[in-house]
C-alpha cells in the first residue's frame, strides 16, 4: 500500500467554498456520516495529464467544505488516481488502476490515507447547569484552515441523554468567561455553531458527551 497526502489543510469545516474538483469530467464518490470522497481520475496536475486526484469534503451543520485534495507519492500521467475510491470511519482507500510499478505496466496500485488525530489541549472552562452538571471542555488539535493537522471539539460530564451543539469563533475567549454574565457563550464574537448533536449518557446523570470534528486532515498510512 502506498500514498501520500496531498497537502495541508485547505478549509475547516463550516465554511462554504466553491470545489475544486473538475465538474466537467466523470468522477467516483463515497459518503460516509460528514466526510465524502470524491475521484476526479481523469483530473490533470503538475504529475501528468490524467494522473488523477482526490477531493475530501467534511460537513459542519448543513454547509460542505473542501477538507483537503489528495494525490498519490508515485503519481505519473495516466495512472487514474482516484477510479475508485472507499471511506470508512477514519480510513480512505483509493485506486489506481493504471499504476505502473515493478517494471511493468498498468499493473494498478491502491493507496490508504486516514484521519490524523492531534494532541488534546484546554478550551472553554464550563459553567455550572441548572441540573448540577458542570462541563469538561477540550479540544484535540490545532483549529487552524491551513495547518496540516487534526482538530475536534469534545465535552464531557454534561447532562445526559441530552442533545447540544458546540459555538466556536476565531477572535479568542472572553476576558469573562461566558460574556460577562450576557451570554453563554464564551468566545468573542463573531460566533459560529455547529450542527446539533444527538445526546448520550442517562436522563438526570452528568454522563453525556459530545464530539464534533472540525479540519480534520489526512495522512498517508
Amino acid at each position: 500500500m502506498r500514498g501520500t497526502s496531498g497537502g495541508a489543510v485547505e478549509a475547516c469545516c463550516g465554511q462554504e467554498v466553491a470545489p475544486c474538483a473538475p465538474v466537467d469530467r466523470p468522477f467516483r464518490s463515497r459518503l460516509d456520516g460528514d466526510t465524502a470522497v470524491v475521484g476526479a481520475y481523469l483530473d490533470d496536475h503538475a504529475d501528468g495529464n490524467q494522473a488523477g486526484s482526490v477531493y475530501v469534503y467534511c460537513r459542519g451543520g448543513t454547509v460542505w467544505g473542501e477538507l483537503q485534495k489528495l494525490t498519490a507519492s508515485d503519481a505519473a500521467a495516466n495512472d487514474q488516481f482516484g477510479i475508485a475510491v472507499g471511506l470508512s470511519g477514519d480510513s480512505i482507500v483509493v485506486g489506481a488502476h493504471l499504476d505502473n510499478h515493478s517494471g511493468q505496466f498498468d499493473l494498478g496500485s491502491a493507496y490508504v490515507f486516514r484521519f490524523a488525530p492531534g494532541p488534546p489541549v484546554a478550551y472553554c472552562t464550563a459553567g455550572t447547569s441548572a441540573s448540577g452538571c458542570q462541563a469538561l471542555l477540550s479540544a484535540t488539535g490545532t483549529a487552524s484552515a491551513s495547518a496540516a493537522s487534526g482538530f475536534s471539539l469534545q465535552a464531557v460530564g454534561v447532562e445526559g441523554a441530552k442533545d447540544g451543539l458546540f459555538f466556536w469563533g476565531a477572535n479568542g475567549q472572553q476576558a469573562n468567561p461566558w460574556g460577562n454574565g450576557t451570554s453563554f457563550q464564551c468566545v468573542v464574537p463573531p460566533v459560529q455553531r455547529g450542527g446539533l448533536l444527538v445526546g448520550s449518557g442517562t436522563n438526570g446523570a452528568c454522563d453525556g458527551a459530545s464530539v464534533a470534528t472540525q479540519n480534520r486532515p489526512v495522512v498517508a498510512t
